[in-house]
């Protein structure tokens, strides 16, 4: 959402009248002065109609944008009401500083931080000055709670995509290494794109994507203290609220005052308004014939004045969160320290949020794997209801075909599945049958289907189970070197093949194709190699590598201790070849690599998942 400041010079001849007239509920204020000069002269504006028409002119963007509020609204419908927050999930961040002359890395850093910290005591509703809420103003709420997310923050450390100089242990923050608000390399985390001289004060797409969009802010309206040369926070934006109201976009909340009277925010605990409030009102400020939460994050209230998000809308984001980015989710444990969460955010429980069967029940209660515990193959049904039959097919150990009974009224059909500890991943289909990605080998998971009906959602079914196939990587009773071998996927799978050749030519190993919609998975195998010389080919069939237009996929060549000692960025067009030999005396020694340029006139695909948002 986009924030633009205006002056109004006529107002300070309003200063005496509006100092006597206008009660704060803010203790916190530095002055009379700064407060008659900030509430005066400095507006919050916000442009996120124009920003999403923008967006939505993509009509594959457009599609996805619906698909949201569908996945959305079934989570919501059909998750536990018994909902406690023992194991938040994790949201990894990556931070790119844009445009500036100061690079203090530690300086910058810190600053990342202690925004970082600021955010997950908003959501978390650990605060301080939340007890303005709890103290005062609940009383002008009645029956209103405040929201505690359970999610956590977490500024990534490892695993970063190559090309930006980061090395495990360092926070994933790029300083003028990035431009613009769409990266495709850091697709599966939460970007945050810091620049000066924009003219507002932040933005973000209503409803993030995970798939290197972000949301961008100004760089004198991020994070607290004394900042950091030109990134540095001023006397009105400086408690880091701007991103807590930016992230709550990217989350799928729209602004306090949704439309207007007529036109409500879509959450229902939040008052409707006429339009934003700025500055800092009085407790029991009206419109639309009720109190304007004007404390709220996704109001235009000063960072000092905002202080809550309603549990309505902490619903809402967490719903998103799971039904929408399990691309952020699923990467939290690649690239944080320490993820705590991850886990279910209904509950933090094992079993939680997609149905009422059993656990260890399958589709008729007896829980045969890989079937739901019915050897009987889907087949169409008159009517529409809950899918009792399915079946599961183990393509690959990252993908597996879910096919169930199909109905000739059914509206639509969606899938709730996870592994043991994980929270409930949600795909919609409009046919009877599904693919699931991006899984992990040799985990069983549970899944559980549902039926839209004329009627609405029906209830989930019970639960049925699959196990994923072990990825074969050993290479047991290896008497020559182990060579290891990374492959890291784009969208485009099906597009991948590979191949190890010795001096001869002969085909030592191979493998490939893959399953698309795979951006970021990684495959690894292992060689035992007698001496001499070798090629390692990676094809790609349209032309244009691993990366990066579509994902940002590479491939890596380890040593016996795993170390990466020949490398490609997957930048190139057909093929790219990596020439190495073996000796006892020296081990691993790269002697060449080669590879082809992508053309310039390959036409756009049809469809990814990493689209340019």
């Amino acid at each position: 959402m986009r924030f633009v400041f205006k002056l109004s010079l006529s107002a300070l001849l309003l200063i005496a009248i509006l100092f006597t007239a206008c009660q704060k509920d803010d203790p916190l204020l530095d002055s009379p002065e700064d407060e008659l000069i900030e509430e005066n002269l400095i507006e919050r504006n916000c442009d996120s109609e124009a920003h999403m028409e923008q967006l939505l002119q993509d009509p594959e963007y457009a599609t996805h944008h619906r698909q949201k509020y569908d996945l959305m609204d079934l989570y919501i419908a059909t998750r536990r009401a018994d909902r406690t927050c023992n194991n938040p999930a994790i949201i990894p961040v990556a931070i790119h500083i844009q445009g500036i002359s100061n690079t203090n890395r530690e300086c910058l850093a810190e600053l990342a931080q202690r925004q970082i910290d600021v955010l997950n005591a908003d959501f978390q509703g650990r605060n301080d000055d939340l007890s303005k809420w709890t103290d005062q103003a609940t009383a002008y709420f009645q029956g209103v709670e405040n929201g505690e997310a359970c999610f956590e923050f977490c500024i990534a450390t490892n695993n970063h995509p190559s090309g930006y100089g980061l090395s495990n242990g360092q926070p994933a923050i790029t300083i003028n290494q990035t431009s613009g608000d769409y990266n495709s390399s850091w697709a599966g985390y939460l970007n945050i794109y810091i620049r000066s001289g924009t003219g507002v004060l932040g933005y973000s797409p209503v409803g993030g994507r995970g798939r290197g969009d972000g949301v961008v802010i100004e760089a004198d309206a991020f994070g607290t203290g004394s900042g950091c040369g030109t990134v540095t926070p001023n006397q009105y934006w400086n408690r880091g609220r701007t991103l807590t109201h930016e992230i709550g976009h990217y989350l799928l909340l729209d602004h306090i005052w949704g439309g207007g009277c007529n036109r409500d925010d879509g959450v229902s605990d939040t008052p409707n308004a006429s339009g934003p409030n700025s500055g800092c009102p009085s407790l029991g400020s009206q419109s639309c014939g009720s109190n304007d939460m004007h404390m709220n994050y996704m109001d235009y209230t000063r960072d000092q004045c905002m202080y809550m998000f309603s549990a309505g809308q902490v619903n809402r984001m967490e719903a998103y969160l799971n039904s929408n980015l399990s691309i952020l989710l699923d990467n939290a444990s690649n690239v944080c320290d320490s993820t705590t969460g991850g886990g279910d955010t209904d509950s933090g429980n094992t079993d939680t949020g997609a149905g009422n069967g059993d656990e260890g029940t399958g589709g008729d209660g007896s829980g045969e794997e890989g079937s739901g515990g019915d050897e009987e193959t889907p087949s169409s049904e008159q009517g529409c209801a809950t899918p009792t039959i399915s079946t599961a097919k183990v393509l690959t150990p990252y993908t597996t075909e879910i096919n169930w009974t199909e109905y000739d009224e059914a509206i639509q059909y969606a899938i709730a599945y996870k592994k043991p500890g994980d929270s409930w991943r949600i795909r919609a289909s409009k046919t009877a049958t599904i693919t699931l990605t991006s899984l992990t080998p040799d985990r069983r998971y549970e899944y559980r289907l549902t039926s839209k009906c004329a009627s609405g959602w029906q209830s989930w079914s019970s639960g049925f189970f699959f196990t994923t196939t072990v990825e074969d990587t050993e290479t047991e009773g290896c008497s020559g070197y182990e060579a290891g071998f990374r492959l890291v996927l784009d969208d485009y799978g099906s597009e991948t093949t590979w191949e190890l050749t010795n001096s001869d030519g002969v085909v030592i190993d191979q493998g490939g194709p893959y399953q698309d919609n795979m951006n970021g998975t990684s495959i690894r195998k292992t060689f035992c190699l007698d001496n001499g010389c070798y090629r390692l080919y990676v094809d790609d069939s349209y032309g244009d590598g691993l990366c990066c237009d579509y994902g940002n996929g590479y491939f890596e060549l380890l040593d016996e201790d795993g170390n990466a000692v020949a490398r490609s960025d997957g930048r190139f067009g057909r093929y790219e070849v990596i020439k190495f030999c073996i000796t006892s005396a020296s081990g691993f020694r790269q002697s060449g690599q080669d590879k082809d340029v992508k053309s310039s006139n390959l036409l756009p695909k049809a469809s990814s998942n990493s689209t340019n948002n």
